[in-house]
């Protein structure tokens, strides 16, 4: 069962896959869920009966408003917790991960590297937690390299 949790204060959504509970409830400040199987405790650990808690987003594909092709030179995220990857999708569905790592010892502030031999039109962006870690993210930017309009090997 896939569960779409609301947080009301902030209006952020989160996906929970593999939840199989019919009910849920909180009693004195804990969550349970219920199912055919019996009544579990919902804890906030890192892990999944052992099993890390795999967690990711994406943002939506652009262009930046630029039609020229790009590459990515390099992506800033601004968060907290543990340790993060990024990946970049290009409009033909190449991809490449590098990992965020902080500019300075307890910076909220971790750099992501990009790649000359990867462009495309539209770009993607997927951030995931690595081996289960917390994380929260505030703000991203990254730096595109813009290609020149005509395409390689073009003859006037």
């Amino acid at each position: 069962m896939t569960v779409i949790a609301l947080n009301l204060k902030t209006a952020a959504g989160t996906q929970f896959t593999n939840f199989n509970f019919t009910d849920f409830v909180k009693l004195n400040g804990k969550y349970y869920g219920f199912n055919s199987d019996g009544i579990f405790t919902l804890d906030t650990a890192e892990t999944d009966d052992g099993t890390d808690i795999d967690a990711y987003f994406g943002l939506v594909t652009s262009n930046f408003g630029i039609s020229n092709l790009k590459r990515i030179r390099s992506g800033f995220v601004h968060y907290e917790g543990g340790r993060l990857k990024a990946t970049v999708r290009f409009d033909d569905n190449a991809e490449f991960s590098s990992f965020v790592s902080p500019l300075h010892t307890g910076q909220a502030v971790g750099k992501f590297k990009g790649r000359r031999d990867y462009k495309g039109g539209f770009i993607q962006l997927k951030i995931e937690n690595v081996d289960g870690s917390d994380f929260s993210v505030d703000q991203i930017d990254v730096i595109p390299f813009i290609l020149r309009l005509k395409p390689s090997g073009f003859v006037v």
